[in-house]
């Protein structure tokens, strides 16, 4: 070998380990990334996800830290250039193309989710940009960066490593891989864009209007039957479980009778065309007044409020999407079961859809729909309603991303789906910002009541107990707060002989009360069990007045009631024990046969021994009434 030659081989090898060294120093810079906030746990991420070979990816994120107003300096993979979390996408982008040490794997995707407002009515932008690059010196990493045009620039930052190469242009970069950390798995587009466009109309359908229920599930979207995604639950399928734990559904016979009452029985419509029926009773009155009048509960009074406020923008389909995109939703759970064939499922949910369908205008316009709809379950179920709505759409609008132009290989958007809307009855075009509840104060303050009046009595803070006490002051003239008022210092442990003055003060919120609510049988609960204690209160302190005036307001003496006639003969029982004169006693003994008389309900005369034992019988129960109150 010359000499020459020997010195080029020589310069090759130097620069050869050079770059040996310096892979190797950079690779090991990337492997003991130091964590960007020591002081804080949500803004940096490391965890992998499985696949073959060309799937499988290390991934490092730094995010922004929601409880943090500082920039932490990004890890320097970017050729000395110096960004930071935060900055413009015009800055950073024009930093990153002139960098000698990257070069760009596709051109940019940018999306937006449409929302302008949140529920405190913040405005909210929500576009997004994602800008990808490969590491010229290891093309086994690439950086992912995700913009957001709300004010936060550059928000977050992903560091991904596989065996494989990365090279421009390939399918990993293609689609809009978005990252969930949370749940250490990636979502995966390819996967589901495939998936998607091998469904047939009505299939794709099936799982655009059951995508907000299932959605809230860790299962796959863009297949009619959502397993596998996870693994079972001990020996049954993770959609068995759930249609266990949240619809008792154990069985097909269970699903199938499901199904065929769901819209009369079981969903919401009923309820909402109750609420809509009350406010038609009464068109000039507040939910305060119906309230009064009706005996409604607290949790009613709450819904009611939300019922008036958004009844104009459910129009005359009401419920219709919650109720129906819900039951779709089951049926997919119910063919993971195994229950339901994918056809037999299908002959279901086709009427279903057609009905949505003909309803709404577009995707928009349904999930609106179907947010207000959460919000009244949200309440009925003392959850936050704002939080409930906005959980819905942002898991939606996941799937419904308006992008700059649209590639259907590679790209998946429910945004701007037309409907036929051939019943839409006039009903007004939602839109997301249309599914916030704003209530009002008076709204708010019966939600709040709500919540806490659902907990154990006993268990409450003095600090809630004060704003309850405060809120039945306000509202005393209603049946429900005023009960509770009672309730609440019944919790106290306070004796009858106390406590009966706080019985007479919310006797007058009764009064008013529409007769067909006091009836024993098919009346108010509030009302019946108000008045049902108030007369064994008044028992319990042979107080005779109160006690005939509290069973006046449930019945009359012509009851068949078993309970009623027992209460009537308890009554007449302790006058007797303290009558002295005989005719009185003859006239009380004579009652209580007439009552029990009624509940044997066999026409025969009771004997003198049979009346013993029922004096035995009556004196037992009122000594556990005297012990018991």
């Amino acid at each position: 070998m010359s000499r020459s030659s020997k010195i080029v081989c020589k310069f090759f090898l130097l620069l050869l380990f050079l770059c040996l060294a310096c892979f190797s120093a950079f690779a090991e810079e990337i492997k003991e990334l130091s964590v960007w906030s020591p002081n804080t746990e949500d803004t940096e991420f490391l965890y992998a996800t499985e696949g073959d070979e060309q799937e499988s990816v290390q991934v490092r994120v730094s995010r922004i830290a929601s409880t943090k107003l500082w920039d932490p300096m990004l890890p320097d993979v970017f050729g000395g250039n110096k960004i930071k979390l935060r900055d413009k996408e015009s800055d950073t982008v024009a930093k990153l193309n002139s960098s000698p040490n990257l070069f760009k794997a596709a051109e940019p995707v940018r999306w937006t989710e449409n929302i302008s407002h949140s529920a405190d009515d913040k405005k909210k932008s929500y576009h997004y940009s994602l800008h990808s690059y490969i590491l010229k010196n290891n093309p086994k990493l690439c950086i992912i960066l995700f913009f957001s045009g709300d004010g936060n620039g550059l928000e977050q930052f992903y560091l991904v490593r596989r065996e494989v190469p990365f090279s421009a242009g390939e399918d990993f970069f293609l689609y809009p891989n978005v990252y969930y950390p949370n749940d250490c798995t990636i979502n995966n587009w390819k996967s589901d864009i495939e998936d998607w466009n091998a469904l047939s109309e009505y299939e794709r359908y099936f799982c655009m209007l059951s995508a907000p229920l299932v959605a809230n599930h860790p299962q796959k979207m863009f297949s009619v039957n959502p397993e596998p995604l996870v693994g079972n639950t001990e020996s049954k399928t993770y959609s068995q479980a759930v249609l266990e734990r949240d619809w008792s559904c154990s069985s097909r016979a269970d699903l199938l009778e499901l199904i065929d009452g769901f819209r009369n029985e079981s969903g919401f419509s009923p309820m909402y065309e109750g609420f809509l029926k009350l406010l038609a009773k009464y068109p000039k009155k507040t939910p305060d007044d119906i309230s009064a009048m009706e005996c409604l509960t607290i949790h009613d009074t709450a819904c009611l409020f939300y019922v008036k406020q958004m009844e104009k923008k459910l129009g005359e389909h009401g419920m219709l999407a919650w109720d129906n995109g819900r039951i779709l939703g089951v049926m997919r759970w119910g063919i993971a079961a195994g229950w339901l064939s994918e056809q037999e499922a299908m002959q279901y949910a086709r009427p279903l859809i057609d009905e949505l369908l003909d309803s709404y205008a577009s995707w928009e316009d349904y999930l609106a729909h179907y947010t207000i709809g959460r919000g009244l379950f949200a309440l009925s179920r003392r959850h936050d309603i704002q939080e409930y709505e906005h959980d819905e759409l942002l898991n939606s609008l996941n799937y419904a991303r308006s992008y700059e132009t649209v590639d259907t290989k590679h790209q998946l958007s429910f945004h701007g789906t037309k409907f036929p809307a051939k019943n839409q009855k006039g009903n007004p075009v939602l839109t997301y910002n249309d599914a916030w509840y704003k209530p009002a104060a008076d709204a708010k303050a019966w939600e709040e009541v709500y919540f806490l009046s659902t907990k154990v009595i006993n268990s409450i803070s003095q600090n809630d107990e004060r704003k309850m006490l405060s809120f039945c002051a306000k509202k005393s003239n209603i049946p429900c707060a005023a009960s509770l008022a009672v309730i609440l210092r019944e919790a106290k442990g306070l004796g009858s002989r106390e406590l009966i003055r706080y019985y007479d003060s919310a006797n007058p919120a009764f009064d008013k009360v529409v007769p067909e609510k006091r009836d024993y049988n098919t009346g108010s609960k509030i009302y019946t069990t108000f008045y049902t204690v108030y007369f064994y209160r008044s028992l319990a302190i042979n107080d005779f007045d109160r006690m005939y005036k509290a069973l006046q307001k449930l019945d009359d003496e012509n009851t068949i009631d078993e309970s009623m006639c027992i209460s009537y003969s308890l009554y007449y029982y302790t006058k007797m024990k303290t009558e002295k004169d005989r005719a009185k006693i003859d006239v009380y003994e004579k009652k209580i046969i007439g009552f029990f008389s009624r509940i044997l309900a066999d026409g025969r005369p009771i004997g003198e021994n049979e009346l013993k034992q029922i004096y035995a019988w009556l004196e037992e129960n009122l000594k556990g009434v005297l012990s018991k109150f």
